[in-house]
This record gives C-alpha cells, structure tokens and sequence, in this order.
C-alpha cells in the first residue's frame, strides 16, 4: 500500500451526516441526505498511555474496509488499498432517512461478501491474522450506529480497536534464597500464554473450539493420562499461532539481579472466563482463565510460575495491554495451570485500554 502510515490504535473516524431519504433510493431531491466519513491521518496521542509501547506492527494500517449497513442490509462497500493516503474522507450521496450503521475494518479478512451485518459478524478471524510484521498488521475494527434525519446534520466517532489483548513481561527479578543450588542462580527458560482464544469472529463472539494451550497442555484436557503432557517448548505449541503465545528465553540471572525484557510481547484473542472449571472433560473444555505462564530453572529442577490475568474481575479483554513484572522467591508449580503463592511469586500487573495505567498487585 503505497504512503503506508501507521497510526495509534485509535483512529477517530468523524461522520458528517446532512438530511436523507432511502438508502436504497431517494424520495427527490429535498429528501437526499449526504454522509461523510473522515479517517484523519494523526490519531490521538490520549490513546496510548504515557506507560504503553505500541510497536509498529501493532499499529500498521494496510488495508482499510468500509461497510455502510442500512437495517442490517449493505448499502455500500469501499475497499481502500494500493494508492490510498491518510487523511481519508469519503462521502454517501444521496441517502434516505433512517437508520444506519458504518463498520471501519483494518488488516482484515476480504469482506466484499458480507451482504448483511449477520454475515459480517460471522465473519471468522483467527490469532495468526494478529501478525507480528507491518505487512500484516493486527486486525481492528469498530462501528457506530448514524441515524440520519433531513436537514439535520449529525457527527459520529469511531474509534477502531484491536480485536487481541496484549500481554507484556517487563521484568524478572531474582529473589531466590542464595542457599539454594547454583548459589541462588535461575534460568528463565521461556514465557507462554495458556487458556488462550486462537479462534473468534467481528462479532466477538468465541468458541470453545478456539482454545489453545487448555491447562497448559498439548492435548489441552485434564485427563489423568495427559497430566505430564505439559507445554515447555515453542514445537509443543499450535504451529498456527506459535509466535503469539511463546518466547523462548534461555537466559540465566544470578541471585539478586534483574532480567529486564526489550520486547516480551504475548497476545491472545478475549477470554471472559474468569473461574476455573474442574471435573470431567467436558465441563473443562468450557475454558479457564488466561495465564501468563513463567517457564524457570530453580534449585536444580524445572517450575512453572502462573499469573491470572484479571482486570477488574473481569477475564482479558480486547485492546487491552498487561505488563507484568515479576519476582521469583521460591520453588513454583509442578503445574503450569495450578496457582502458586506470594511466598513463591510476586507479580505486579498494569492494565491500560490504551490509556492511562493503574498499578495493582495480582492477586495469585
């Protein structure tokens, strides 16, 4: 796409509505109405907190998709690739009075068949679709409903959003006893996301088909046989969404110190799930919280080191960031999905909307 910008998550998306009739067609010239949809090119910096970075392929903007639904019937549909610049200004001659709703969608999937709001919402996406390169960008979307009366003048925003939630580490403290093997040395040896949503749609709707790393497990269920079958390397994760869920790290940090991240970046699709589920499988395959989970050398043998992530009571959201920050003081879990104490973990979450950020103290 030739002048590529890329832009904060945000974008203010102004409509200027004047009078209308149908959007089918109009009833003359007196009861024409005209829409005008805005895409400025330089965002709003108040929607990144001072605390929050985006990285470029966080931001990229490649194609950008407008869907113009009158009753829940497309009226329009305008695909913006190769050639198109920001700021962006398009305008809907001629519509009728009566109720309308405007879809803004970047980087997604083609949408020249969504005839109906139904199928749009239906509209499958997946977790590779959150690409870590300009090229493919993170799929973002928002919508606003226009009610457009003649002679009457109307102004909507709409401000796009990424349809993942993401989780960054910061930091790992050291705070082993120095009386433990290796004088108190660690290895981090790799950070992942489990009870994580790889499948979802526009609607924002998930399915219990879309769960990966369920437990912390290959096979993704509690069954007594499969309770070995933990995930400790990135070959254990689904090849489709490997890079959004795990980062290898291999790194060793002495008794005392502290292994500060550059870009330890995880992402997951919404997960409402805030309680955990226990019994047979099937009640297990409804979901679990997600966790941002620590992979750790320690005293000689391999630990994991879960950290809840909840905002608020509620599961991880959509266009929602957590940096996480660590200190490890003990042995962990022998369970990747089995939560450990605050005599074993401390962990501090900062939750922002692409706002400001609140500190707090997970509870484990």
């Amino acid at each position: 796409m030739k002048n590529r910008h890329t832009y904060p998550l945000l974008f203010p998306v102004c409509l200027w509505m004047l009078a209308a009739s149908a959007c089918s067609l109009t009833q003359g010239p007196a009861a024409e109405g005209t829409l005008t949809l805005v895409i400025p090119g330089d965002g709003d910096p108040a929607t990144k907190g001072s605390d929050v970075t985006a990285y470029p392929y966080e931001q990229a903007v490649n194609r950008v998709q407008l869907l113009l639904f009158q009753d829940g019937t497309r009226c329009d549909y305008t695909s913006l690739e190769d050639g198109v610049s920001f700021p962006y200004t398009k305008k809907y001659p001629s519509l009728g009075a009566g109720n309308y709703r405007i879809y803004v969608v970047a980087n997604g999937p083609d949408l020249r068949g969504a005839t109906t709001e139904t199928a749009l919402q239906a509209t499958a996406i997946h977790l590779s679709d959150c690409g870590l390169t300009d090229a493919t960008g993170f799929v973002m979307m928002e919508s606003a409903a226009v009610q457009i009366t003649p002679g009457v003048t109307a102004q909507v925003s709409v401000p796009m959003k990424r349809f993942a939630a993401r989780v960054r580490v910061t930091s790992v403290r050291n705070g082993l006893p120095a009386s433990y093997a290796d004088g108190g040395a660690m290895t981090l040896k790799g950070l992942f996301l489990i009870n994580a949503l790889e499948d979802w749609n526009l609607g924002g709707t998930g399915q219990a088909s879309g769960w990966v790393n369920l437990g912390g497990r290959t096979a993704g269920r509690e069954a007594s046989t499969e309770r070995s079958d933990f995930i400790s390397t990135a070959a254990q994760v689904p090849l489709s969404c490997r890079d959004q869920l795990f980062r290898t790290v291999s790194v060793a940090v002495a008794c005392g110190a502290t292994y500060n991240f550059n870009a330890a970046c995880l992402y997951s699709f919404p997960n409402a799930v805030t309680v955990d589920h226990t019994g047979p499988t099937a009640s297990w395959q409804s979901g679990a919280p997600s966790r941002l989970v620590v992979l750790a050398r320690v005293n000689g043998a391999d630990w994991w080191y879960p950290v809840t992530l909840l905002k608020d009571g509620k599961g991880l959201e959509r266009n929602t960031t957590y940096d996480v920050s660590l200190v490890i003081c003990a042995t962990g879990s022998s369970d990747p999905n089995e939560p450990v104490t605050e005599a074993q973990l401390q962990a501090t979450v900062i939750p922002a909307g692409w706002g400001a950020g609140t500190n707090y103290t997970e509870p484990l």
